[in-house]
């Protein structure tokens, strides 16, 4: 059974609005680790391949055409302590053994400032490494601080409460 073919549609494309127009941007690293992860998960799972392709192909043609480049736009600092914790437990050369290696302060490798510079390089690495000692999820010891914990229990201010709503299963 032949496939019917489908309309030819212009391609969309997404990035730097200029006047009506809108410029392409090329796919940065961190884009491509991003889409090999995701190539690695379909693999992994024997999913259908082309079914996976066609899907994708169809969910980004739905996708609006974006009206600012996400660099543009002024960055959510609130992510960061998190996603340093994730980096540090996760990137190769963060680890020995399988384990987070202890790291300095400053330095252009292997360290909490080159962590911080690798995910937004305007953050400021003392307030986040503040931050990360103050939420108890990392520790000095001596000249170096250790990884305490993968997880950040984020403070709060006292006139914000928590509520948690509880479904039963």
């Amino acid at each position: 059974m032949r496939k019917a073919k489908r309309a030819k549609q212009p391609p969309q494309t997404t990035g730097v609005p200029t006047g009506k127009t809108v410029l392409p941007v090329p796919l940065d690293e961190e884009t491509r680790q991003m889409l090999d992860l995701i190539a690695q998960l379909v693999a992994r799972g024997h999913f259908e391949r082309t079914a996976a392709a066609d899907y994708f192909k169809d969910r980004l043609d739905r996708a609006p055409v974006a009206m600012q480049n996400i660099r543009q736009q002024q960055p959510d600092h609130t992510f960061l302590p998190s996603e340093v914790i994730t980096q540090w437990g996760s990137l190769p050369e963060y680890l020995s053994n399988g384990q987070p290696r202890p790291l300095t302060a400053r330095g252009r490798r292997l360290s909490i400032e080159a962590l911080v510079r690798r995910l937004d390089p305007d953050a400021d690495a003392d307030t986040i490494l503040r931050y990360l000692i103050d939420t108890r999820a990392v520790e000095r010891v001596g000249r170096q601080f250790v990884l305490t914990s993968r997880i950040i229990k984020h403070r709060r201010a006292p006139a914000q409460p928590v509520r948690v709503k509880v479904v039963a299963a």
